[in-house]
């Protein structure tokens, strides 16, 4: 029996139909995938942890950090890069403190069109681990280049592109997508092959790790969401049926000591060749003059790894066979006045005076390419000057106030070095006044260079930084002499004296920028303690029975801490070694 249809009352109109147009559909649906996404990406955030740079490892090698954690960030082509901005810690920037720039020295922007970089890569030889900022080879190649060359800062920037850590896979990619991709620089220093291509992979080598990066886009701002992070974190990871067991490195680097590593080298010796010449390649190109560092070791290092020797002269094959310039760190070393050895902070990373050696050939090598280009100077009206005192602590953690002429408010920041060291956290106080905060560096005069996008100045000599010091005065009393410490530094900084009756002939870095030199099988630690006052200096009077039996020579080096209550012991720094002697005499120094 049929239903009996109903009619509407008169005047009623019908009811809407349930079924949505095309428009309305496809706006529905785009709702209803922007709430699904929203609510992945809210999971995602909820269960993923946030990219701690303190849990940072590298898979590919088994140590990348100079000394502290922190210092690195993952990089989706580079595997890792340095952290930037980056301190020790709050109380104290430290030695290798970065500001925005992510690497070491002069950052190659701001700066003026058409300005004129010269471009360094490498690894922590470039970096500079174990010196200051002054004391590494891009700070060092600028200052040659002043001296032997007359091309100062304000004609062309050196621009240190070092990491440590960095095998040549990474050094080939930083040049190609990133240093001649946005600077295209007037000449390159390359430092390649010193150590990482031969340091023992941890399951996959670079070359596995960069065909892994490369199958996956970068999608700029997108790379924040926890939903891209998952992405590219599974379109990154092997497949299972590759995937390396549980890698226990000791275990790998203890096969590579014996020169058989587990999962082969981080860049194998036959694939090495292939990353030299395309760097070489890229960085001659449009006839830009290149000089290539062959690197040195200490001489117990080669006869255990004589793959680093095999990797050294590849590197010098390919470049002569372009006829590229080479500077032979060995021949350099060897020919200089002092012991071989006493070049290095430990096996491979040259210290100051190794670093003078290689920026001075490099400048010579490099003053008559440059010499035929126009480098004119880019101050461009900028000018600078430093406000209130000229005098620091080498130690850093100081505020130093300057005045910049002909920058424009309207403009980024403009980027201050103090002896290739940024100036940290660095604000405009009105009316072109700046300040900043010094990190460690050198002692000594510091010059000073100001980049903008409007010019570049260059203050030489601008201030100078001063070491802590110790000293100690003798006074003549009835019984002897009276025997007094002084320490001066900064207000809050601490000295802890060490006593032995030798020195070494070759120090130790036991702590990165400076060396220990005593003795270790004399080395006494008398337990004095000595902490500056608000003045920046304190006193010690020795007890009377110490100096009384004295009877032979000694030296005393004092390690310093930083003052704060957070400071790592990493941040410490041995002075340099005073003698005690017997003999009544001044013995004043520091």
């Amino acid at each position: 029996m049929p239903l009996p249809q109903t009619t509407p009352p008169p005047g009623t109109a019908p009811g809407p139909s349930r079924r949505l147009g095309p428009v309305r559909g496809l706006a529905f649906g785009g709702a209803l995938v922007v709430v699904l996404l929203g609510a992945l990406e809210l999971g995602l955030r909820l269960w993923l942890s946030p990219p701690h740079p303190e849990s940072f490892e590298f898979e590919g090698a088994a140590s990348t950090a100079p000394d502290a954690e922190g210092q690195f960030v993952r990089h989706d082509r580079r595997f890792y890069t340095l952290a930037a901005p980056f301190a020790w810690c709050a109380d104290h920037l430290g030695l290798y403190a970065l500001g925005p720039w992510p690497f070491r020295g002069q950052p190659a922007e701001p700066a003026p069109p058409a300005m004129a970089r010269i471009a360094v890569l490498g690894d922590s030889c470039v970096f500079g681990v174990g010196v200051s900022a002054a004391d590494t080879l891009p700070a060092q190649l600028q200052t040659e280049l002043v001296r032997s060359a007359g091309i100062a800062p304000s004609q062309a920037l050196v621009v240190g592109y070092g990491v440590p850590g960095y095998s040549t896979v990474q050094i080939r990619e930083l040049l190609e997508r990133e240093v001649l991709a946005h600077y295209d620089p007037v000449a390159v220093v390359l430092y390649l092959a010193a150590w990482n291509d031969n340091g023992p992979a941890m399951g996959a080598n670079d070359i596995e790790l960069r065909a892994r990066a490369r199958r996956v886009p970068r999608l700029g701002p997108l790379e924040r969401s926890a939903t891209v992070r998952w992405w590219k974190g599974a379109a990154a990871s092997p497949p299972a049926a590759d995937a390396a067991p549980t890698v226990d490195r000791a275990g790998v680097e203890a096969s590579w000591a014996k020169g058989e590593p587990l999962y082969g080298r981080r860049v194998p010796e036959a694939d090495l060749p292939g990353e030299v010449s395309a760097i070489l390649d890229l960085a001659m190109a449009g006839g830009r003059p290149v000089v290539v560092v062959l690197p040195a070791h200490r001489e117990s290092v080669l006869p255990s790894q004589p793959a680093l020797g095999r990797d050294r002269a590849t590197v010098e094959r390919l470049a002569r066979e372009r006829g590229l310039t080479t500077i032979d760190s060995e021949s350099l070393f060897a020919a200089n006045d002092r012991p071989f050895d006493a070049h290095f902070v430990d096996t491979v990373h040259p210290n100051r005076v190794g670093f003078e050696l290689l920026a001075r050939a490099a400048a010579e090598a490099l003053a008559a390419p440059l010499g035929q280009r126009s480098l004119p100077e880019r101050s461009h009206g900028l000018s600078a000057e430093v406000l209130g005192k000229s005098i620091y602590s080498s130690l850093g953690d100081q505020t130093l106030r300057l005045r910049v002429r002909g920058w424009s408010a309207e403009t980024p920041l403009p980027a201050v070095t103090v002896g290739h060291n940024p100036l940290h956290d660095l604000r405009h106080l009105g009316d072109g006044v700046f300040e900043g905060e010094l990190a460690r560096n050198r002692a000594g005069a510091a010059d000073i260079v100001v980049s903008s996008a409007e010019g570049v100045v260059w203050l030489p000599s601008a201030v100078t930084l001063e070491d802590p010091a110790v000293w100690f005065e003798r006074t003549p009393t009835p019984d002897g002499e009276r025997w007094t410490f002084h320490f001066q530094s900064r207000p809050g900084d601490t000295a802890r004296p060490h006593i032995a009756a030798e020195l070494v002939a070759l120090p130790s870095p036991d702590l990165p920028g400076s060396s220990f030199w005593l003795d270790p099988t004399t080395h006494v630690d008398p337990g004095w303690r000595w902490q500056t006052d608000s003045t920046g200096h304190t006193t010690f009077p020795v007890p009377p029975e110490w100096t009384q039996n004295l009877r032979q020579p000694l030296w005393l080096q004092a390690v310093v801490t930083p003052r704060g209550e957070r400071v790592p012991p990493i941040a410490n720094v041995w002075l340099e070694p005073l003698p005690l002697t017997p003999a009544r005499e001044d013995n004043r120094g520091g």
